[in-house]
């Protein structure tokens, strides 16, 4: 069933090959901004904050490394649905007029 869904090949517009370049900037920017604050950084970071603002609880500055990982991963998983979005987007049928 799956495979006779039609599988049609998107092409990216001006506008979205620019806006893919600016998250690729502002993913490098931010990693780049990041390791030249890194000796400014104190040791112990809040990573936790109650309900009032205050932090409660406390972390190694090292647990901050995995932020621009984390939006590296996104921007990657993000990028390869978009280049395959009819597996994620055509799971289910929703009627038997779309099956």
């Amino acid at each position: 069933m799956m495979n006779e869904r039609p599988i049609i090949k998107l092409t990216r517009t001006r506008s979205e090959l620019l806006l893919d370049l600016l998250g690729i900037a502002a993913i490098v920017a931010s990693t780049v901004y990041f390791f030249l604050c890194w000796s400014d950084m104190p040791q112990s970071i809040p990573i936790h904050f109650n309900s009032t603002g205050q932090a409660d609880g406390w972390g190694s500055k090292y647990i901050v490394i995995l932020l621009p990982i984390i939006g590296l991963l996104l921007y990657i998983g993000l990028i390869l649905i978009r280049k395959k979005p009819y597996p994620v987007s055509c799971l289910l049928s929703s009627s038997k007029y779309n099956s």
